[in-house]
C-alpha cells in the first residue's frame, strides 16, 4: 500500500468552484472531501459552510455521505470531521503494507532537534508498551531508551498514551486483570481512579506526560498514534532526565511537538491499526 506523503507545508484552502450544470450535491460533496484530505487536522461544519459560501444544511447532508462511505470519519468529540480509511481504496492494493514505525522516522528527527533529547518509537504489546528503536539525545547524558523491556500499561507515560487508545471497557478490563497495579518508583500511578483521571487527562491534551512513574531519573513526554477508529499505532517519547528537564521550556515548545505529530498523525490515520511484527529494525 503506497503512503501519503505530505510536506509540511501550509496550502491555501481550497476555494469553491463555479458548479455550472454538474451535479450540485456530488460536487459539493468531492470538494468537501478533498479540502478534509488538504487539512492536517479536525474541521468543523461552520469552517466547511464559511469555505464553501454553503449552508450547514448542506454541509451536514454532505459529510453524511461521506461518513456513511467511510469517506470521513469523526475525531474523538464527534463534532469535528477528518478523512476516513475508505480513501486507501484509491490506492495499489498490491503493494505491501507500510512501516509504521519509518513513516514515524522523520517526526522522530524533528522531535530530536527541538528538544536535544531522546525520543522513543514505541508499539502495543499484549498489556504494555515496547520501545522498537530510538534517536539518542545531543546530550552526553540522555535519557536511555529501554528498548525491548515490556512496559505496563499504568506505568510510564508511553504506555498510557496507548492504553488512552482503548475503549473504557478495555481499560476496565485491563485495570481488573492488572490488580493490584505494580509499582515501579513512587511516582508510578497504582490507583485505578488517579490512571482513569490520568486516562482521560491524554484524551483532552493528546499527550501523556510522565514524572518519573518508571524510571525515577526520567521525564517523559508521550504523544499518541491512532488509524482514523481510533484504534493504536503506536507512541512516540520525549525522554527528558529529570536533572536537565525544564517545565516551562517544554511548555512553550509544546505547540512545536504537537505540529510534527500532528503532520505524522494526518499520514498514519490512513492506515488500519494492526500489531506489528519487526523483522528488523531501522538503523539510524
Amino acid at each position: 500500500m503506497k503512503s501519503f506523503v505530505r510536506r509540511p507545508v501550509k496550502k491555501p484552502p481550497r476555494p469553491a468552484r463555479r458548479l455550472g450544470g454538474l451535479n450540485k450535491s456530488a460536487l459539493r460533496t468531492l470538494e468537501i472531501l478533498a479540502a478534509l484530505a488538504d487539512r492536517r487536522d479536525a474541521v468543523g461544519v461552520t469552517e466547511l459552510s464559511r469555505q464553501f459560501g454553503s449552508t450547514k444544511t448542506l454541509v451536514h447532508r454532505a459529510l453524511g455521505t461521506l461518513l456513511e462511505q467511510e469517506y470521513a470519519v469523526r475525531d474523538r468529540s464527534g463534532r469535528r470531521y477528518e478523512i476516513g480509511p475508505r480513501v486507501l481504496e484509491f490506492l495499489d492494493s498490491g503493494s505491501p503494507d507500510p512501516d509504521i514505525s519509518m513513516m514515524s522516522l522523520a517526526a522522530m528527527r524533528e522531535l530530536n532537534a527541538i528538544s536535544g533529547e531522546s525520543v522513543m518509537f514505541g508499539i502495543p504489546v499484549e498489556h504494555g508498551v515496547t520501545a522498537v528503536f530510538g534517536i539518542d539525545g545531543r546530550w552526553p547524558a540522555s535519557g536511555r531508551i529501554p528498548r525491548g523491556v515490556l512496559i505496563p500499561a499504568h506505568a510510564s507515560a508511553g504506555s498510557r498514551a496507548i492504553l488512552s487508545m482503548y475503549s473504557d471497557e478495555e481499560i476496565e478490563a485491563y485495570i481488573r486483570q492488572a490488580l493490584p497495579l505494580k509499582r515501579f518508583t513512587s511516582r508510578t500511578i497504582t490507583d485505578p481512579v488517579e490512571l482513569r483521571a490520568d486516562i482521560a487527562e491524554i484524551r483532552r491534551l493528546g499527550y501523556a506526560f510522565g514524572r518519573g512513574d518508571f524510571v525515577d531519573s526520567v521525564r517523559t513526554l508521550a504523544f499518541p498514534l491512532a488509524d482514523a477508529d481510533g484504534r493504536p499505532h503506536g507512541t512516540i517519547s520525549v525522554i527528558f532526565l529529570a536533572e536537565r528537564f525544564d517545565q516551562d521550556n517544554v511548555t512553550k515548545r509544546l505547540p512545536d511537538y504537537l505540529d510534527v505529530i500532528g503532520r505524522l498523525q494526518l499520514e498514519l490515520r490512513c492506515y488500519f491499526a494492526s500489531s506489528p511484527v519487526l523483522t528488523e529494525l531501522p538503523q539510524i
